[in-house]
């Protein structure tokens, strides 16, 4: 077993502890100790999936295989973005103004050119996935800023932007999950369908699921008391 392979396991044992530790925080309790001890190990998993990602897609440049290697950090960056922002709401829902802090417009506009630049290499290579998945950079970077030009926020701001962090870096694991195990149990005739399944099914589900939270949590929402600044 070389360095490669040491390397790829890791990164699938950590992920699947990252979807466990999901699945356990979403059904406990929000806001108690062990959701948030729960979480964390979610947030660490996720950290070491991305520590893991980063060498794998260096070792996808050095074979020979750039666009692996470009989608890689691509996927590391969408998801480490989410992940960040979830955590950083949280850290920082005494003031909506701190959120915005540096460096979150610069991640933002990393996540906006990272989309664009995935976009191009997919309709360089022909690929409608690659293509497909350069949505998930655009839309994250473009929404973070338009949440940047916002001077104010619901009470509940820090919620919101912390289980729409959350759930879109779990689309991540979930698409590893399905890429790695669903396609052994499938036909062959099914390869195509199953892929695509794969990698857009856990997108569209988590962004319905937000679609869903939202409606939830913005109903009857008040506003802060004063602009920026928001009760802890």
């Amino acid at each position: 077993m070389n360095f490669y392979d040491i390397l790829r396991n890791l990164h699938i044992g950590i992920g699947v502890i990252a979807l466990a530790s999901f699945w356990i925080t979403a059904v406990l309790q929000k806001g108690t100790r062990l959701h948030r001890s729960v979480g964390g190990v979610y947030l660490l998993a996720m950290l070491g999936i991305l520590l893991t990602a980063v060498p794998m897609a260096v070792f996808a440049f050095v074979r020979g295989n750039p666009a692996s290697g470009v989608f890689l950090l691509y996927l590391a960056l969408v998801t480490g973005s989410s992940a960040w922002l979830a955590l950083r709401a949280v850290r920082r829902r005494g003031s909506f103004l701190s959120y915005l802090a540096m460096p979150y417009r610069p991640v933002a506009w990393l996540n906006v050119a990272a989309g664009a630049a995935v976009l191009l290499l997919g309709i360089i290579e022909g690929s409608w996935l690659l293509a497909g998945m350069s949505v998930i950079g655009l839309s994250l970077g473009l929404r973070m800023v338009r949440v940047a030009r916002f001077r104010s926020a619901d009470r509940n701001w820090w919620l919101q932007r912390h289980y729409t962090g959350i759930i879109g870096s779990a689309a991540a694991a979930h698409i590893a999950f399905l890429n790695l195990g669903l396609r052994h149990f499938v036909p062959a005739s099914w390869s195509d369908a199953i892929t695509y399944l794969a990698w857009f099914g856990p997108v569209l589900t988590s962004a319905a699921v937000v679609i869903v939270l939202n409606r939830r949590y913005k109903r009857g929402a008040r506003p802060a008391t004063q602009p920026g600044e928001l009760a802890a």
